[in-house]
């Protein structure tokens, strides 16, 4: 099977940086660019020295992205970031997997609602296809535009739907307790996430507010059939 020639748009932070390391071993894939907007001209392994003589690709520019060049791009942005990125490259042959949550709902109205802000290209909810393959796969297929579940959302989802599909369980009653650690804040410092907050401390966060409640709900909602409710509460580990 020939390599895919994938791009990395955003390969600087924790999630960027994770997809590096999985796609170099992946065997089907050819890392053959890799961005950042403000460490453009760096080498990838200037900033994660644990990629050196491994993978030491320079950083280039989105912009200077050849786009007849690429099969696939991953976008490893933060939400509010990619929904420019796709309608900037919409127009364009290769399939996006979107990393973050800016098409994983249903609609512009639902995100702006969940996410506090807006959303700048709700044409492509249009076309986004939730990204598990277990569950969409046939769609997954098709499609130009792949919006990656949230970490919560794949465990939880994984789970539930089976019971869900198969009328094992009532979708009304649903309690999700989860557990994350703190590199899944993103690699932006907060004080929340500072080794004396987190040290030897185990805490619910974000309960009833937090936006992979409902990126949960509406795809426990779209396999049973009938409106589900999850009682989803998230707690933050002090490990990666």
């Amino acid at each position: 099977m020939p390599e895919k020639k994938v791009a990395i748009i955003g390969a600087t932070g924790f999630t960027g940086s994770e997809l590096v390391r999985l796609l170099y071993h992946h065997p089907g894939v050819e890392i053959a660019f890799i961005t950042s907007e403000s460490k453009a001209g760096d080498s990838i392994a200037d900033i994660y020295p644990s990629l050196v003589q491994i993978i030491e690709h320079k950083l280039i520019k989105s912009e200077e992205l050849p786009a007849a060049e690429i099969d696939l791009a991953f976008l490893a942005l933060p939400h509010g970031v990619s929904m420019d990125y796709v309608a900037k490259f919409a127009s364009s042959d290769f399939p996006i997997i979107d990393l973050s949550g800016d098409f994983r709902l249903n609609d512009a109205a639902t995100y702006e609602a969940w996410y506090g802000k807006e959303h700048s290209y709700p044409h492509g909810f249009g076309s986004a296809v939730y990204g598990i393959p277990e569950l969409y796969a046939d769609k997954i297929r098709t499609t130009k535009l792949i919006a990656n579940p949230g970490c919560y959302p794949t465990s939880i989802l994984l789970g539930a739907a089976p019971l869900v599909k198969g009328g094992i369980v009532d979708p009304s009653t649903i309690i999700a307790d989860s557990k994350s650690g703190v590199t899944g804040a993103g690699v932006a410092s907060k004080p929340v996430n500072h080794f004396s907050n987190v040290h030897d401390n185990f805490k619910a966060y974000g309960v009833k507010t937090h936006r992979h409640s409902i990126e949960i709900q509406e795809n426990l909602t779209r396999l049973a059939g009938r409106e589900a409710t999850v009682q989803f509460t998230p707690h933050l580990l002090p490990v990666d």
